[in-house]
């Protein structure tokens, strides 16, 4: 309760010194104040939109998937780690995607369109299993 009347206080008693001494006060809920607020809020959102405007047009950012990349299919290993598999021209790339590395694992050679990457996958993953056992048996 004394904290609410000081409070109460620190408001109320400036504005009546003030009205004593003949300056003009305005309520702090007026059209007028409001109408102030919501147009300085409208400002810095224009200001706001128009410099990220700007920006996009200066940099030259285009949108996904116009370009000659396209990301094809993407798999999460962890919470950092994942595998992507990225479609450049007719050639896709395996990568394996880190927070500090990008690293590809295959090239898939002039694919018609239609992804052979289970297979392919498979193939490897065989291929690469041979020769961890040739080296472990040297």
């Amino acid at each position: 309760m004394k904290i609410s009347l000081q409070l109460l206080l620190w408001f109320v008693v400036p504005q009546a010194r003030a009205v004593e001494a003949g300056a003009s006060v305005t309520e702090p809920l007026s059209f007028s104040g409001a109408f102030q607020v919501i147009g300085g809020l409208l400002a810095v959102l224009l200001v706001f939109a128009g410099v990220a405007y700007l920006l996009k047009r200066m940099t030259g950012l285009r949108e996904s998937g116009a370009g000659r990349i396209r990301i094809i299919d993407g798999l999460m290993l962890s919470t950092l780690d994942r595998l992507v598999l990225v479609q450049i021209g007719k050639t896709e790339l395996l990568l394996g995607v880190t927070p500090g590395r990008i690293e590809a694992l295959h090239v898939f050679k002039e694919t018609d369109g239609h992804t052979p990457f289970p297979a392919a996958l498979d193939q490897e993953m065989t291929r690469q299993e041979k020769t961890r056992l040739d080296i472990e048996i040297c």
